[in-house]
């Protein structure tokens, strides 16, 4: 089940931006959300891997 986490939540995170990008036309007013995406998944990705390693 934890390997599909992160795909998961890029997953969602990359239809989310389409959506604000394509649809509401406002991603540039919520910068913060994508660097705040960004970081959340990158620090899923980094936990994820170390723990996957023990």
């Amino acid at each position: 089940m934890q390997v599909f986490m992160i795909p998961g939540f890029i997953i969602v995170f990359v239809v989310y931006l389409l959506y604000r990008l394509f649809i509401t036309k406002d991603i540039k007013k919520r910068k913060w959300e994508v660097y705040t995406g960004l970081i959340f998944i990158g620090i899923w990705g980094v936990v994820f891997f170390v723990l996957s390693r023990f």
